[in-house]
């Protein structure tokens, strides 16, 4: 009698990931990583439910990228634009708000 492997690891992924928490609590969780360290007992969670959640592994991956992105590229303020340009955008978005607020 054959045992099928890849059924074998998708069953027990299925039994592991019924004792963990739902994708919503993970991705704040991932989220949250990216600026402190979780609790070990988090982070075991978190592994585990990597492991059985390809929709959460990838979620992982482009958080990772995005937050290397903003790191690398420094603060918005860095990127050389004129400060009247950041002042006029801002003077027009908060007109913009106080013609929504009015109406």
């Amino acid at each position: 009698m054959a045992i099928d492997l890849h059924k074998f690891q998708w069953k027990l992924r299925g039994w592991v990931a019924s004792f963990l928490p739902p994708c919503e609590e993970i991705t704040k969780g991932l989220s949250r990583a990216l600026d402190q360290r979780p609790s070990l007992k988090q982070r075991f969670i978190m592994r585990l439910h990597l492991y059985t959640c390809p929709w959460c592994t990838r979620y992982r991956k482009q958080i990772k990228f995005v937050d290397e992105a903003v790191k690398q590229r420094g603060h918005a303020d860095s990127i050389g634009l004129p400060d009247s340009f950041n002042q006029a955008t801002a003077e027009r978005i908060k007109a913009r708000l106080r013609q929504s607020s009015d109406q």
